[in-house]
């Protein structure tokens, strides 16, 4: 079978346009289905608003409708253009053609807000300011003018008086009048020379350097002591190592070991908590342990730290209240509230003045012999 040969001219120009290939030709009047680029030239139509230039100076690209889809989470501008959803409906246009804030439902405006023709609110301190805060310019109509003044009542008159600037940019750490006589005579951020960064709304300081913290940066951080009212970069310096025996890790300015734990007392730690007892310089967590119960012989419920009996009761005495006092006789480590009697009066029929803790006569130097067998009856 003889195979026809096709040109190879026409063989480029199909290979062009299946490879989908702008086909370009010299200026002149393009065909019905061309579109013609701005320096003259032609391109098939379909390949206009491809989002692929194919003119030499991509006019075929431009006034294209756009094909932007914008996903769940966002709102379509009537533009097409994509923002959060819940930007819709907050009283801020954020589409450069404002569709966001169209057919919103009217909310109720705060007490001090002030209400805009198209159904937003604003900050009651814009209004009359000066600048279109609603969008609609509703907040700049019917506004008063200041007593002695060609300024709004909402807006600051700069000290030249010829320009007027909203009140809620005095103050504001930025020139706004062309003189900064909005500027003048405004409390600078006061942080102690320890930091010139403040809130712009409620003026604490932030970002407080050279250890210091507090709203006004007039506190050492933690682990640092001094005076940073003084404003010197050098106020707050490292706290020396505590000497707590190892039962504290904070100090005050002074030194004194601060929440003793395992416990300990005093000012570096050194003594054991009342009810314990031990040795709390050791320095490990058993230094203290708790006193054992107090053994008083049933005598006293009361113990120093050392675990020495106080206030004895029932005429007794000692460190476990172990003794009766003096002028009782009797065995206190019975443990019952009689066991110290009152010595009976002592009566040797003159012979003695001398008795036991039980009343007998003791026999002395001064009693004689025939005497003895008397005492003994005693």
């Amino acid at each position: 079978m003889r195979i026809q040969r096709i040109p190879s001219l026409w063989l480029a120009v199909l290979a062009l346009l299946a490879a989908g290939t702008a086909v370009v030709r010299a200026q002149g009047p393009c065909g019905p289905s061309q579109f013609e680029c701005r320096d003259g030239s032609c391109i098939e139509s379909v390949l206009q608003c491809d989002d692929t230039p194919d003119c030499p100076d991509e006019s075929d690209e431009e006034n294209c409708a756009t094909s932007l889809v914008c996903d769940d989470d966002q709102f379509t501008c009537d533009d097409g253009e994509c923002i959060p959803a819940d930007y819709q409906c907050d009283d801020d246009a954020d589409c450069q053609d404002r569709s966001d804030e169209k057919n919103c439902p009217v909310r109720q405006c705060a007490s001090d807000e002030f209400r805009c023709d198209n159904g937003g609110c604003e900050d009651a301190i814009y209004a009359c300011d000066g600048e279109d805060d609603c969008g609609d310019n509703s907040d700049e109509k019917d506004c008063p003018v200041a007593p002695g003044s060609s300024c709004f009542v909402n807006q600051f008159e700069c000290q030249s008086g010829d320009e007027c600037v909203a009140i809620t940019y005095r103050c504001d750490g930025e020139a706004d009048c062309n003189d900064r006589s909005d500027e003048v005579g405004c409390d600078q951020c006061n942080c102690n020379g320890h930091s010139n960064d403040c809130d712009p709304v409620s003026g604490r300081c932030q970002n407080c350097e050279h250890n210091t913290m507090g709203n006004s940066c007039e506190r050492c951080l933690p682990g640092f002591v001094g005076d940073p009212r003084k404003g010197t970069p050098n106020d707050c310096q490292p706290l020396a190592l505590c000497d707590c025996n190892n039962h504290a890790i904070e100090c005050d300015v002074s030194g004194k070991c601060l929440n003793c734990q395992h416990n300990t007392a005093g000012d570096r730690c050194e003594s054991c908590a009342p009810g314990y007892e031990g040795d709390a310089t050791r320095g490990t967590e058993q230094d203290c342990q708790p006193i054992a119960r107090c053994n008083c012989n049933g005598h006293s419920n009361d113990c120093d730290s050392q675990g020495n009996c106080l206030n004895c009761q029932h005429n007794t005495m000692g460190v476990h209240c172990e003794r009766c006092v003096p002028g009782y006789y009797g065995d206190p480590r019975r443990g019952t509230p009689g066991d110290c009697q009152a010595l009976p009066a002592c009566n040797c029929y003159g012979h003695s003045n001398d008795c036991d803790q039980y009343g007998q006569c003791r026999v002395g130097s001064g009693l004689k012999d025939n005497t003895r067998t008397i005492y003994e009856r005693v």
